[in-house]
């Protein structure tokens, strides 16, 4: 009998993908436990659908991300805070520091879960951020933290 997985079912297939298996199985287990359908014209269709949806909000959400590295490129987020001897913060400038900045001036939201490698920063002068803004599209946040 061939079913359409709703959901990932270990040693019979993955999502969205069309299987073979017995009867038995499809009808007392995968049917039951809803981790699977009944492949038929209407559901194919659905399926279809569904994976033509996919990629169009993948191709929105991509064309999103390259905007906002394009606009990422122009912006220096400037940190003003006291520092002591030989330019050392008293206070560190974190992850959630520079999302609430982000977000605050230049109205760009970004997870601060997303900033890769992020290091606080402990002393005056430059840094860049690595951030990933969507799977494989990684931008650049350059920051300039100097003493009040």
């Amino acid at each position: 009998m061939k079913v359409i997985l709703i959901q990932d079912v270990k040693n019979v297939g993955k999502k969205d993908q069309v299987v073979e298996v017995s009867e038995g199985y499809a009808n007392n287990f995968l049917i039951k436990k809803g981790l699977a359908i009944v492949q038929n014209k209407a559901n194919l269709n659905d399926l279809n659908r569904q994976k033509e949806e996919s990629k169009k909000l993948d191709i929105l959400k991509r064309e999103e991300a390259v905007e906002l590295k394009n606009k990422l490129m122009n912006i220096v987020v400037v940190f003003k805070t006291q520092a002591g001897l030989e330019g050392r913060l008293h206070n560190a400038i974190t992850s959630k520091m520079l999302e609430d900045e982000l977000n605050n001036i230049y109205n760009i939201k970004v997870d601060k879960k997303n900033f890769k490698n992020f290091m606080p920063i402990k002393a005056l002068g430059k840094a860049t951020v690595d951030v990933i803004l969507y799977k494989d599209i990684i931008g650049k946040i350059n920051i300039e933290v100097v003493e009040k």
